[in-house]
């Protein structure tokens, strides 16, 4: 007799963003698909794809992440209105619901100060984006003067009252005068331990002795500060547009 089908599990916690001081590598990309997107129903205009490394060797940001996630960026507005009703509803508790509290306020200073082309929030969503955990989210900004200096564009991601920053955006490179639709037109990679480079710089070391032997001398470092710190450097970080 034919084995019964079994039904499959609705429980997405297995695609949760890991916890931030777990993280050892961040590569980022942002979207900007203002032209394809536009008026297209469930697409947003603007996103983020996030590629996540977990360990500490052999890291070539060469499709080897352990995670990676796209992040639909919403007005903060829309953004909002989701939590608010999670809320009432008994979704979430007060303390969950005060981290979106503090973001959505950060966003909306931001659009009113005018310094910023661009802010939008996004939900980490379970793929492919039909459930929101809660209190996993991120916070995009982009300043007008569109300067190249660290800090022009600024990427928060938040995993409960864990935080991290990106700000050190590049634009990718272009194949030809224009850039094809569909690709990113900014990345950043956060690898406050240089676990790219010393991979990097142990390959070339590897090809010199012809492949003889060698492995990398990395330690084992915290990537994370105390949580509720971090995040109250963020807020009171001036200029930033990162609340």
């Amino acid at each position: 007799m034919a084995k019964k089908l079994q039904k499959a599990s609705q429980d997405a916690s297995w695609s949760k963003l890991p916890r931030i001081g777990a993280i050892s590598v961040i590569n980022a990309h942002f979207f900007d698909n203002t032209q394809s997107a536009s008026g297209v129903k469930g697409q947003s205009d603007l996103a983020v794809k996030l590629f996540v490394y977990l360990r500490d060797e052999n890291i070539t940001l060469q499709g080897d992440h352990e995670w990676w996630r796209v992040v639909q960026l919403l007005e903060p507005k829309t953004f909002f209105g989701w939590a608010k009703k999670k809320h009432a509803q008994g979704g979430m508790t007060d303390d969950e619901y005060a981290i979106y509290e503090k973001v959505y306020s950060g966003a909306v200073d931001a659009q009113a100060s005018g310094e910023f082309e661009i802010v939008r929030l996004g939900h980490i969503a379970s793929p492919p984006g039909k459930q929101y955990f809660i209190g996993q989210l991120v916070y995009f900004t982009k300043r007008k003067d569109n300067g190249d200096e660290k800090g022009a564009v600024n990427l928060m991601i938040v995993n409960g009252l864990e935080v991290v920053l990106l700000d050190d955006w590049q634009p990718t490179k272009k194949r030809g005068k224009y850039r094809k639709s569909g690709t990113p037109v900014l990345y950043c990679t956060y690898d406050p331990c240089d676990f790219v480079g010393r991979t990097h710089r142990e390959k070339e070391a590897l090809e010199a002795r012809g492949g003889r032997g060698g492995g990398l001398d990395i330690q084992a470092e915290s990537l994370s500060t105390d949580p509720a710190e971090l995040l109250n450097s963020f807020i009171n970080r001036p200029g930033s547009g990162v609340f």
